[in-house]
């Protein structure tokens, strides 16, 4: 492999290592968000969940464009359908906060199916194992909302407040691991 064209690589995966962990950081700021102001308004919840999607969307676009690994389309991909709800969900806040434990319920539950997959693809590398944890402990939350609706404002607060730090600490690890990628040499 020519050794620009290995920095370049290098450098491109750093830096989609360093919007990982920046989507780390700011799930654990909504997760700490959600936990110590568990009393503010429905309609604020709302709110904050379309913006979360926005959020992740243009992050998840912006990591697309740093991977070189086959999964840079599953990113893109990610990224498209969470902006665009994000934005759906910001212009019709009645209906997300009819809808919002169901939306919250499916979007967890396609968070915990990407996290998984990537840590297929992470597989030989250390880590791995946690991030599937990680996905397998998101998607668990997200059948308690999916399967029971009927669930109080405070249940649907606790479970937003797990789910968020458990993707915020994926995040991190899929960050760190990303950051400390070995490059090719030749």
């Amino acid at each position: 492999m020519n050794p620009e064209k290995n920095n370049e690589c290098c450098s491109s995966h750093r830096r989609g290592g360093v919007w990982l962990l920046f989507i780390s950081l700011v799930l654990f700021a909504l997760a700490l968000y959600v936990t110590f102001r568990p009393m503010e308004s429905y309609v604020d919840l709302s709110i904050v969940f379309g913006w979360i999607f926005i959020f992740i969307g243009i992050s998840k676009i912006f990591v697309s464009m740093y991977r070189y690994a086959s999964s840079w389309g599953w990113y893109l991909a990610y990224g498209i359908i969470s902006l665009a709800l994000g934005v759906y969900l910001v212009a019709h806040l009645v209906l997300t906060m009819e809808m919002l434990p169901m939306i919250f319920a499916f979007w967890l539950l396609l968070q915990g199916s990407f996290v998984m997959s990537n840590a297929i693809t992470m597989h030989p590398r250390s880590g791995w194992g946690w991030v599937m944890t990680g996905g397998v402990l998101i998607v668990i939350v997200s059948f308690f909302l999916l399967f029971m609706p009927a669930l109080s404002l405070m249940t649907l607060i606790i479970w937003t407040a797990i789910g968020l730090y458990v993707a915020a600490v994926v995040y991190l690890i899929m960050g760190i691991k990303s950051m400390k990628g070995k490059c090719h040499k030749e």
